[in-house]
């Protein structure tokens, strides 16, 4: 679904959150797509993480993979579209990206505060009978964006 949604856009970058993921900030679409606006050849910006080649977090190494986790995460949609792999529905959804990203030297960004911009709910939360969907709780904050086109 997540690549389908990319896929179809009509726009250039996306907010990217999962379905038990709460945005607590409005700026939360500033601090996510502006760094990908203001730097147009790379493919993700949010928090950085380090996985193995099964998708498990692990610390940073030469055999790791950087990772920019999903569950809240600014996309570039142009770069996503020129890579081969795409996300999957299940597991470290993105790993096959950010392992071609990592073998073709595309970058990503690391956007430090993320936490304060976001609460993650957990694993597995589909199960649960309400879902905190991203989208919901980015209108109920009333967020309206303030992102400034590159001059690029």
């Amino acid at each position: 679904a997540l690549d389908f949604g990319i896929s179809k856009s009509l726009y250039d970058y996306l907010l990217i959150l999962d379905s038990d993921t709460l945005a607590l900030k409005g700026a939360l679409i500033e601090e996510l797509i502006q760094p990908l606006v203001d730097n147009p050849n790379v493919l993700a910006a949010g928090l950085l993480m380090y996985v193995n080649p099964a998708g498990i977090n692990t610390d940073a190494g030469p055999d790791t993979i950087p990772y920019i986790h999903p569950r809240g995460c600014g996309i570039n949609k142009r770069v996503y579209l020129s890579l081969e792999s795409r996300f999957v529905s299940h597991g470290a959804s993105g790993i096959e990206i950010y392992t071609e990203a990592k073998r073709k030297n595309i970058k990503y960004l690391a956007v430090d505060n993320i936490s304060g911009l976001i609460k993650h709910i957990g694993r597995g939360s589909w199960h649960k009978k309400e879902l905190h969907l991203g989208a919901q709780k980015i209108s109920k904050l009333g967020v309206t964006s303030s992102i400034k086109q590159s001059a690029n």
